[in-house]
């Protein structure tokens, strides 16, 4: 009866010790599920940014302007790691990031969720230009390589072969689409850093070539331009608002997609002054299925500028004085952002399309200068707004105005 007893009390006590092991496993798990997820940091994002910068440099040109907001946001976020106190904070301010925020960690998890998308061939690559003598910190440098995969090569500023070797750089990794981003270097340059971008993509339900026709198309200036008019029916996710209508066109398997912004009246710039990245994010999440007759312009477009200016009016004034604070790239003060060029490129035709962007920051040293039978029809025959968007992410690769074709 005795040796009965011990073992019923033994059989329970090893049920309760195994009920409470699982329980401290379950919530051990938990703790670690919860740990993963508040360390592991969110990737990068840039929309916002970018529809502003558009905004700007869409007022001021006429013509097409095509950005990346992901190239020149990481351009900036290497810069802006390399800073401190109010040329940090001017420089997060215009990126429209929050001042705590680890950019470095952001941005790796961003260049390496882009890189993992595999519904296109694209190349993201970011590289710092140096100089033997007066090097950057070895802190930054190795900051720069480790977290954004960035290769590390050094020049001769002020000479011809500097330029070239940073252009063939830049040509070399946007599919021979940019061959040319800056003019020259100075001898007093302190570094370059460069961002290359390069995205090719296949349509999931490609135009035939046999469908596309000559077309009318309405410039923002009012005349008119015969196009090869790209066509076919079928189902895709459409959007409205009062003032436009929103077209998605995915890639591959629906990784990316492209989004075709076509105003109700003939002028993009009268949306584009009130888009935002908020709105933006709306209109997709509030798309659904419709049965189309599509017609979009088979077109291709170029765009290249400085963009000190737009830069310094959205809050990067510190960056480019005299009063930049630098030093977690250099030791001492007396380094400037003096120039940042952006060049881009997009082609779409009944294939797909290719895209590239590439963005340089020069940092100086003082003493430089500075479904029915007859479907609806979404037709694209007036100026327009077009963006390439990786959909897992939700981040803009792409995004531009096309005023005249």
């Amino acid at each position: 009866m005795y040796a009965a007893t011990c073992d019923q009390s033994h059989t329970v006590m090893l049920s309760i010790a195994f009920r409470l092991m699982k329980r401290w496993a379950t919530l051990a798990a938990a703790v670690l599920c919860f740990s993963a997820s508040a360390v592991a940091p969110a990737p990068a994002n840039y929309d916002a940014f970018g529809t502003t910068l558009l905004q700007r440099l869409a007022s001021q040109d006429n013509g097409n302007v095509f950005i990346s907001p992901l190239s020149i946001g990481i351009a900036l976020s290497m810069a802006a790691d390399g800073a401190r106190g109010a040329t940090r904070d001017g420089i997060l301010q215009t990126l429209q990031q929050r001042r705590q925020l680890n950019l470095a960690d952001s941005n790796a998890a961003l260049i390496h969720e882009t890189r993992s998308n595999s519904d296109a061939k694209l190349g993201l690559a970011d590289a710092i230009w140096l100089r033997s003598p007066d090097p950057p910190l070895a802190s930054y440098t190795s900051l720069l390589r480790n977290r954004y995969s960035a290769e590390a090569r050094t020049v001769n500023f002020g000479k011809p072969s500097a330029a070239i070797q940073i252009n063939r750089w830049v040509n070399a990794r946007t599919l021979g689409l940019i061959p040319h981003l800056i003019d020259r270097t100075d001898p007093l340059d302190f570094i370059y850093l460069t961002n290359a971008l390069a995205f090719q993509a296949h349509w999931t339900h490609p135009f035939e070539k046999a469908a596309t026709e000559p077309h009318r198309f309405t410039n923002a200036d009012g005349t008119e331009s015969k196009v090869q008019m790209m066509s076919q029916v079928g189902t895709f996710s459409t959007s409205r608002d009062a003032a436009y209508r929103v077209l998605r066109m995915t890639y591959g398997r629906g990784g990316f997609a492209a989004y075709i912004i076509l105003p109700n009246g003939k002028n993009a710039m009268v949306v584009l002054r009130t888009l935002t990245a908020t709105n933006f994010a709306h209109d997709m999440h509030v798309m659904h299925p419709q049965y189309l007759r599509v017609l979009v312009p088979r077109f291709t477009a170029r765009f290249q500028q400085n963009l000190n200016g737009p830069l310094i009016a959205l809050g990067m004034g510190n960056a480019f004085s005299w009063k930049a604070d630098f030093r977690n790239m250099r030791a001492a003060r007396g380094i400037r952002i003096s120039n940042v060029e952006h060049a881009s490129y997009v082609r779409v035709d009944e294939a797909g399309t290719t895209a590239a962007a590439a963005t340089s920051v020069e940092i100086a040293k003082l003493a430089i200068s500075l479904s029915p039978p007859h479907p609806p029809v979404f037709i694209v025959d007036h100026a327009f707004i077009f963006a390439i968007r990786d959909e897992r992410i939700g981040a803009l690769l792409f995004i531009g105005v096309v005023n005249r074709l």
